[in-house]
């Protein structure tokens, strides 16, 4: 992730003949154009736009792919250092604190300091506190001064917004259009990834012994995520691995239809991009019909993807 301030950057002109354009997110310079990741709401063509940092969080919701190289003018404005928040740390778009001070900072922005009353105290002292980490004029500071100081108020925001839920620390490896998640943590990751809209995941952290454990699970078994398939296709990959058969396995991948996981107490040889194709093809898994036409095309499934995996694993 890169953040670079710009305070010459002011004008539709200025964004669109840029050499970074549509291939930095650009944030109040001056031009709407929202495919190629210029949000804006004051560059005078509509009166009724949502804010920058709604624009920005829109996109983000929608599983939408942004660039990792962030154009600022100005960062002192509640809307221009939440939609800075947004963006680099984007694991956290989720979060309820995230989508309260979303609101707020628009409710400000169109409003003014009256709109005040309105918003949860405990929010507002959020964005509050954030902000006075900026100096009133921020025209006068350096632009590599500027960038110091707005690194310090989101990483402001995200410890309050963190402290508050008890979260987890984690990193993504994979999001699937923010519905299933795979990802690293070496804390028990509880209800964190539900909490952010996410309905199963698989989380692993690293062991002393140089395998992996893994955690599956999906929030409820509505969700199309089938932990009994996954646990035999890993296990037959582990078994592969392990150059034995799955009936002399030791430990096996287990658990119930909705949470299980790696062999217990010793892990996983297997790899992160062995096991996360396997469980991302069990995210993708057709729905079959429940009849012999169906359990035949399902066994059909389940033999050509265990091929495909098996080849996987050296």
């Amino acid at each position: 992730m890169e953040l670079i301030i710009d305070k010459t950057l002011t004008t539709a002109a200025q964004v669109r003949n840029h050499p970074l354009f549509g291939k930095a997110v650009f944030v109040e310079c001056g031009l709407y154009e929202p495919k190629k990741f210029s949000y804006d709401h004051h560059d005078g063509s509509s009166s009724m736009r949502m804010c920058a940092c709604e624009q920005v969080q829109q996109d983000l919701l929608k599983g939408r792919e942004m660039p990792t190289t962030l154009i600022f003018n100005s960062i002192r404005g509640f809307d221009n250092f939440v939609a800075l928040y947004l963006l680099w740390y984007r694991d956290l778009i989720r979060q309820p604190d995230t989508g309260k001070m979303v609101s707020a900072a628009a409710v400000m922005d169109r409003v003014g300091p009256s709109a005040s009353s309105a918003i949860d105290p405990f929010v507002l002292a959020m964005l509050e506190t954030a902000q006075e980490l900026v100096p009133f004029k921020e025209f006068e500071i350096a632009n590599e001064e500027l960038q110091k100081t707005a690194l310090k108020v989101i990483n402001s925001l995200k410890r309050r917004v963190t402290a508050a839920s008890g979260m987890v620390k984690y990193s993504t490896v994979h999001d699937l259009k923010g519905k299933f998640i795979i990802a690293t943590s070496e804390e028990a990751i509880r209800n964190t990834l539900y909490d952010q809209g996410y309905k199963a995941y698989g989380v692993f952290c690293s062991m002393d012994n140089g395998n992996s454990k893994w955690t599956l699970a999906r929030i409820s078994e509505y969700v199309p995520f089938n932990l009994m398939v996954a646990f035999q296709f890993l296990n037959e990959l582990e078994a592969k691995a392990l150059g034995v058969v799955v009936s002399e396995l030791k430990a096996n991948w287990m658990g119930r239809d909705v949470v299980g996981g790696s062999p217990r107490n010793v892990g996983t040889v297997l790899s992160e991009p062995v096991v996360s194709a396997a469980l991302q093809k069990c995210w993708e898994m057709p729905e079959f019909e429940e009849d012999e036409e169906g359990a035949s095309e399902a066994r059909e499934w389940f033999k050509s993807t265990l091929e495909e995996l098996l080849a996987l694993v050296s």
